[in-house]
């Protein structure tokens, strides 16, 4: 094998321009993939004190990879990272304050839009109060958890035990008709 760099000859250009001209580019919606966030971050020096009404725990709190609710088949290519995935979060870089505020907007966001598999990726973390850490707590606050069905570690392929599946509860209720009155 060569080191040399191929580089396509005219005729192959042309060829290549002439396929690729009525191809017009895919606009991908920002509202649900999230880039990292780029910006130094924030050391927060105090405890998040989070209000109590809002984020009170429910009756039934999540448990990673807790299997009991769901059927063996689903489970199983969650697990093997088959499952359609519809969107991903990325919470690299973000401090807890604003991470927490991110994944909030995401899953109602999501369960709006009818979605049921979603990743959030919080990166391997490392010592205490990492939002690995604290993924499964905020999970588990009310105004949260009553869009989630199962939470588990996502397969290597979606980022391994530095991200998470998350399976949202259908979302039954019916689109309201737009009332159009200019027939």
């Amino acid at each position: 094998m060569s080191s040399k760099k191929w580089l396509p000859n005219d005729f192959e250009t042309e060829f290549w321009q002439k396929v690729t001209k009525d191809i017009k580019k895919h606009k991908q919606s920002k509202l649900f993939i999230k880039e990292p966030n780029t910006e130094r971050p924030v050391v927060i020096t105090r405890e998040l004190q989070p209000s109590p009404d809002r984020y009170n725990y429910t009756s039934r709190n999540l448990v990673l990879d807790d299997d009991s609710d769901i059927d063996h088949s689903t489970v199983k290519d969650i697990k093997r990272g088959r499952y359609p995935m519809d969107a991903k979060l990325d919470l690299h870089g973000y401090n807890l304050e604003n991470a927490l505020r991110e994944l909030e907007q995401f899953i109602i966001a999501s369960w709006q839009s009818k979605f049921r598999l979603v990743v959030v990726i919080t990166g391997k973390g490392s010592g205490g109060g990492s939002i690995k850490d604290m993924i499964i707590t905020w999970l588990n606050y009310k105004n949260i958890r009553s869009y989630i069905l199962r939470v588990g570690t996502a397969s290597p392929k979606h980022g391994g035990t530095g991200a998470f599946y998350v399976l949202l509860k259908r979302n039954r209720k019916k689109k309201v008709p737009t009332n159009d009155t200019n027939n």
